[in-house]
């Protein structure tokens, strides 16, 4: 049998309680995370704990190879991680525009012990990046993004 890891976004942009788009992205998974994976076949330690979803920038297509965000511009850590079934994980994330207003085009998965938050830039760039897609998202100061992010193994 072989396994398939499969990434999904469903993402909600909400004003005052009312929902504005609705979204729904798959998205590349890194080597960096497979080979992470891989890890427990070898009796070996595992952390791929997800902490942040960083938002960025950039354009470029996604890639296996990815070990970053193209232009990182701002981080936030998860609201809920939990198991929604065999193999699968339900991750969700909250981003208000009074924290963020602008235009996202990148949005990156971060996890393990090196994961940092955002804190001024200083988390930029820390811990392993699971999982890269391209969007096309603005948001606005009296908007929030509500971020859902189901990964499967099946």
């Amino acid at each position: 049998m072989i396994f398939k890891w499969v990434g999904k976004w469903n993402i909600k942009i909400i004003r005052k309680d009312k929902v504005l788009k609705k979204i729904v992205i798959f998205n590349q998974i890194t080597n960096l995370a497979k080979d992470e994976m891989i890890k427990c076949f070898d009796g070996d330690y595992v952390n791929l704990t997800i902490k942040e979803l960083a938002i960025g920038t950039g354009t470029t297509s996604p890639s296996a190879s990815d070990t970053k965000l193209e232009t990182e511009i701002y981080r936030v850590t998860y609201n809920e991680s939990t198991r929604s079934g065999i193999g699968t994980r339900l991750s969700t994330f909250t981003l208000n525009g009074s924290e963020y207003a602008g235009h996202i085009s990148e949005l990156g998965v971060f996890a393990g012990h090196e994961a940092q938050t955002w804190s001024g830039g200083i988390g930029k760039d820390t811990g392993l990046l699971m999982s890269r897609v391209i969007c096309d998202i603005d948001l606005e100061s009296d908007q929030e993004i509500y971020f859902q992010r189901t990964d499967a193994i099946t």
